[in-house]
């Protein structure tokens, strides 16, 4: 395996989406940003699934890549943060604990010849890449190789929502002569967090994530855009949109 799969982001207090991704997909998508006020600071859980039509027994095609767009308003301020190295998380597996915002699982499958793997995430605060932020996603599979999969944060407009957190997904690889893995699931939680900064006598406090500034009608809006492919076969592409209650 060279890489993982995940998405991670900004949105907020309760989105949920089931849907037929398109085929022979069936993916599910939810983010809980407690504690959902406009304007102020938020933690990010992320749960999704991945399946084939077909049901158990067969693998859904690999994921490709995955971006997330969320409610325009919002913040992320990696900037203030330290940020890991991709050097040293590929060398060492870990980062400063300063660099750290969220853990999490996630489980793949390989049918099959390799059933199940499972695998602990750990988000680091990136490396700028591009000239953007980064979220680094680093999992330790119990077959194969570590992963690390960069996800890119740009702020373009468009529609409802700003903030757009994009992850490529390289092939999974697992045992010599097996198929690659497919993502079946992904859970991360990344909490509250701040910094405070020192600047002419003065303090400022900073936070990772600040939900939007305003809660219009009661709810943030959110999408999600998934690519699949297995190999020999046309991408496929689905995009869900949600809805999440806020509060003024």
């Amino acid at each position: 395996m060279r890489k993982t799969l995940i998405p991670i982001g900004i949105a907020a207090a309760l989105m949920a989406v089931v849907a037929v991704a398109q085929a022979d997909v069936v993916q599910t998508f939810s983010v809980s940003t407690p504690p959902a006020k406009a304007g102020k600071p938020i933690a990010l859980n992320v749960s999704e699934t991945t399946a084939d039509s077909a049901g158990p027994g067969t693998a859904p095609p690999p994921l490709r890549r995955q971006i997330i767009r969320f409610n325009k308003g919002g913040q992320f301020n990696g900037k203030y943060f330290a940020r890991c190295k991709k050097s040293t998380i590929l060398a060492k597996t870990t980062c400063s604990k300063k660099s750290k915002i969220g853990t999490g699982s996630a489980t793949a499958t390989a049918l099959p010849i390799v059933p199940l793997v499972n695998a602990p995430l750990t988000l680091w605060n990136g490396q700028r890449q591009n000239g953007r932020d980064t979220v680094y996603v680093f999992a330790i599979p119990d077959i194969g190789p570590n992963l690390l999969t960069i996800g890119e944060i740009s702020k373009k407009k468009g529609g409802p929502y700003d903030y757009n957190l994009d992850f490529k997904i390289d092939p999974i690889q697992t045992l010599p002569g097996a198929p690659d893995a497919s993502v079946t699931s992904v859970k991360t939680k990344t909490p509250i967090k701040k910094i405070v900064k020192r600047k002419n006598g003065r303090k400022t406090t900073h936070y990772l994530l600040v939900g939007p500034k305003k809660c219009s009608g009661g709810k943030w809006l959110g999408e999600a855009e998934f690519h699949y492919q297995r190999v020999g076969e046309p991408e496929v592409v689905k995009s869900l949109q949600a809805s999440t209650p806020c509060k003024k």
